[in-house]
């Protein structure tokens, strides 16, 4: 008899079928991998545009001289949140300036639309702030008061009727991902007590 060198048939089989077990291992992670890559962009993403809205919102309130914080307004319905002006005194007076003021820097919400699976009831996705009637933040999720959070949520907080600052409650959602979101929770304090 030949020693003929080689391989078995059942050897070949069983080198192919490990192999193939790597390569479907390897292909699930690297789509998970992938995904998550692009959640995390998204987050992101989402961080980098609240810290623009924040930041928009807090120069407006340290140049404001007069806040008009829209009693009556529903969030679940949306419109006003507040009007900011720099052109006027406490009591809502017109001033003069020096080198002149620009006005009023309104903010109003615009509720999104119900979508399946929103929890509690009456809860929306995908809401608008606006500034001035540009949008500055997306993907904001209106909550009735549940658990603690409604959003949105901006109320004055302060003393004998002079208010030293604005507490505000937001969530904000993914596009992906309703259910990766943001609560932010910020005080603004108030030049001058308005």
């Amino acid at each position: 008899m030949k020693n003929r060198k080689g391989f078995t048939l059942t050897e070949v089989l069983l080198a192919v079928m490990v192999v193939g077990l790597i390569g479907v291992a390897l292909a699930s992670l690297t789509t998970a991998a992938s995904r998550e890559a692009g959640v995390g962009r998204s987050k992101v993403m989402l961080r980098n545009n609240l810290s623009l809205f924040l930041r928009t919102l807090r120069n407006d309130i340290n140049a404001a001289t007069y806040i008009n914080m829209g009693a009556g307004t529903d969030p679940s319905t949306g419109g006003l949140l507040f009007e900011l002006c720099d052109n006027k005194s406490v009591s809502g007076a017109a001033i003069t300036k020096p080198g002149g003021g620009n006005g009023c820097v309104t903010y109003t919400f615009e509720k999104g639309s119900k979508a399946s699976g929103v929890t509690p009831a009456g809860a929306t996705r995908g809401g608008r702030i606006k500034r001035n009637r540009s949008t500055v933040l997306n993907n904001v999720k209106y909550m009735p008061r549940y658990e603690g959070y409604a959003s949105p949520s901006f109320r004055r907080v302060g003393n004998s009727g002079v208010a030293s600052a604005i507490d505000m409650t937001l969530i904000v959602e993914l596009d992906s991902a309703q259910t990766v979101n943001d609560i932010v929770e910020e005080t603004f304090l108030l030049p001058n007590g308005l």
